[in-house]
């Protein structure tokens, strides 16, 4: 599993999130937009967790385990955190915060492999090799959406400034929007590319900043690389993940999509002093990734399971568990409980002014029958 971001047990996770956006964006989310969190997170549950639940609740009762219920519920809810142990990719303050045990979790930090980082294409090492300014990588995921109009407007710019390099790995969308065909798209400031080697990108010595969208992964592949961060952030784990980086101070946010907005971010960045506070912290972070092991340490802990030599604890109370998954489910109801309430008050108006209208209309008729007769 990704980094821990923990709920309080008297605060929901949908709260949670909206009040870590609030404080990033300096304003309150929208209703959509938490609305949209919130059913994102039912459908991540019913697709993905329900099946691994229902696998794992089938295990256990093949095994004759006892099943302690708790006072918020029992399976699927709180089932995983009671018999299973998870594994924690990175390490504090990324990952959970500094001194928090958490039972039945093990942090083993972040070691990546050649097979996690597949070598650069000769194209690309080609033109990095001939840049002679910074160089900056955009990836926005597959999930983050940027409109037609954005997308192009970012791409004019790219490719008509002079001060820096960049590299931007796109999804098939983005490149439909910009009518490129085949990529990879090369020109002297400028390469575009779909499935490009995030890993290796960002540890070439001549790429110095990293606009991502704050997924996981992306945000272990970047503090590996020990590059400073610049967030623009989507939905569910991104904006907390960006608070993180920018609490941190190893990161800035990027609030709009624009060049504009993204050449002030990178002139802040790239003052040699802050520049080089934000290597520091980022090596620090780095070191204690590195130093709990990656997958070997999983390796030997899944082991060390199977052996009996590390128990896990199925009698842990509510107060020791890092979250609560019924928390989500209440906001997806909650959210679901909203729309329905908005789709009948929608029909309704609807249906009364589809009345009013035949009202009129027979009235008309009427009246224009009795003038005839007159």
């Amino acid at each position: 599993m990704g980094p821990l971001f923990p709920t309080a047990r008297d605060q929901p996770c949908f709260l949670e999130r909206s009040s870590l956006i609030r404080e990033q964006w300096d304003g309150q989310p929208s209703l959509l937009s938490a609305i949209g969190s919130a059913l994102l997170d039912g459908f991540m549950e019913v697709i993905f967790s329900y099946p691994l639940y229902k696998s794992l609740q089938q295990i256990h009762n093949d095994e004759g385990w006892e099943d302690v219920c708790f006072d918020y519920g029992r399976f699927p809810f709180s089932y995983i955190h009671r018999h299973s142990l998870l594994l924690s990719h990175g390490a504090p303050p990324m990952s959970m915060k500094r001194g928090q045990h958490y039972q039945n979790v093990h942090s083993i930090g972040f070691v990546p492999d050649d097979v996690m980082y597949p070598s650069l294409s000769a194209e690309l090492s080609y033109w990095l090799e001939r840049a002679d300014r910074p160089v900056v990588f955009i990836s926005l995921g597959t999930l983050t959406v940027t409109s037609k109009e954005d997308s192009r407007m970012m791409y004019q710019h790219l490719t008509s400034q002079d001060r820096f390099y960049f590299i931007w790995a796109v999804k098939m969308s983005v490149l439909k929007d910009l009518d490129i065909t085949k990529p990879p798209l090369i020109s002297k400031s400028l390469f575009i590319g779909q499935y490009l080697p995030q890993g290796k990108i960002l540890q070439h010595p001549k790429v110095k900043i990293f606009v991502t969208h704050c997924g996981a992964n992306s945000m272990l592949d970047g503090i590996h690389a020990t590059k400073p961060m610049i967030t623009y952030p989507g939905f569910r784990d991104q904006p907390i993940i960006s608070n993180i980086l920018l609490r941190e101070k190893v990161g800035k946010l990027l609030k709009t999509f624009t060049y504009a907005n993204l050449e002030t971010v990178l002139d802040e960045m790239l003052v040699e002093t802050i520049y080089s506070e934000m290597l520091a912290r980022l090596q620090m972070i780095k070191n204690e990734q590195y130093k709990l092991g990656g997958y070997q340490t999983a390796v030997r802990v899944i082991e060390q399971v199977a052996e009996g030599k590390i128990i896990i604890n199925r009698t842990m109370s509510p107060e020791d568990m890092f979250g609560i998954a019924l928390y989500e489910v209440i906001a997806v109801c909650t959210s679901m409980a909203t729309l329905f309430v908005f789709a009948i008050v929608g029909i309704t108006l609807c249906c009364w002014q589809l009345c009013q209208n035949r009202t009129d209309q027979s009235g008309f008729k009427i009246n224009k029958k009795i003038i005839k007769n007159d």
